[in-house]
C-alpha cells in the first residue's frame, strides 16, 4: 500500500529552529540575575512552570500581569528581574536550518511552526531568517492554546488543510510529540542539545521528503558553542 507523501512540515522553535535556555538556572545566568532558590518551597518550579504556560496560552493579560504572577511564586525577585530572566531564555537561532526550509519550499512542501511563545520571545524569534521563511506561523499566544492541548493540533490542521500523515512534526518534547502522533501525524522529537538541522535532515530523508545530500548547509554549525 503507498505511503501518502508529506505535504506539510510543521516545526517547533524552541529546541529545534531555535537555542534556548534548558532551564531556568541558564535564564538567569544568562540575565545576570541569581538563581532562583526556595528551599521552603520545593514545589516552586512546577508553579512556575505552570504559569509561564498559562502566560503562553494567552490566557493572562500581558506580561506586567504574568510577571506579577510569577513574582508571587517566586517572592525572591522582582517583577523586572523576572522578565529579564524571561527574555534571557532565548538565546541564537539555528542558523543551519535555513537551507533545509528552503528546500523544503522549492519542493512545494508547506511550512509551519508550531510553538508555545509570548510576545516578548516572538519580538525576538520573529527576526530569525528560518522562521520568518515559513509559510504559517502558529503561535499558542495567538491562539490561546498551548501544546499539548489537543485544540491546538487541530487549530494547524484547519489552516494548512494538511492532517494525518501528511504532517511531519518535530518538537524537542515528549508529551508534544505524544500528542501529534495521537491526532495521526508523523512526529519525531528533535534532541535540543545535538545539532538540530542534522537531526532534522535525517528525518525528512527517512520519511522521503528529501533525497540524501539534496540539502547542502554547514550542519556542523550547531554543534558549535
Amino acid at each position: 500500500m503507498k505511503q501518502t507523501p508529506v505535504a506539510c512540515v510543521c516545526f517547533d522553535i524552541g529546541g529545534v529552529l531555535a537555542h534556548i535556555a534548558a532551564d531556568w538556572d541558564e535564564a538567569c545566568d544568562r540575565a545576570d540575575q541569581p538563581r532562583i532558590d526556595l528551599p521552603h518551597d520545593t514545589n516552586w518550579q512546577h508553579r512556575l512552570d505552570n504559569a509561564f504556560i498559562e502566560y503562553e496560552a494567552g490566557r493572562l493579560r500581558g506580561l506586567t500581569d504574568a510577571a506579577e504572577t510569577f513574582h508571587t511564586i517566586v517572592p525572591t525577585h522582582s517583577p523586572d528581574q523576572l522578565i529579564a530572566v524571561i527574555e534571557a531564555v532565548i538565546i541564537r537561532p539555528s542558523d543551519a536550518s535555513v537551507p533545509v526550509v528552503q528546500q523544503l519550499r522549492a519542493a512545494g512542501i508547506t511550512t509551519a511552526c508550531l510553538s508555545n511563545t509570548n510576545p516578548l520571545h516572538w519580538a525576538i524569534l520573529s527576526e530569525y531568517q528560518s522562521i520568518g521563511l515559513l509559510d504559517h506561523h502558529f503561535l499558542s499566544f495567538r491562539i490561546r492554546a498551548a501544546k499539548p492541548e489537543p485544540a491546538i493540533y487541530e487549530y494547524v490542521e484547519q489552516h494548512t488543510g494538511h492532517a494525518g500523515p501528511e504532517v511531519l512534526f518535530f518538537d524537542d518534547k515528549h508529551e508534544n510529540i505524544a500528542a501529534a502522533r495521537d491526532r495521526g501525524w508523523r512526529a519525531q522529537r528533535i534532541d535540543p542539545q545535538a545539532d538540530h538541522a542534522a537531526q532534522v535532515t535525517q528525518h525528512l530523508q527517512q520519511h522521503q521528503v528529501i533525497e540524501n545530500g539534496a540539502v547542502e548547509s554547514a550542519l556542523d554549525y550547531d554543534a558549535i558553542g
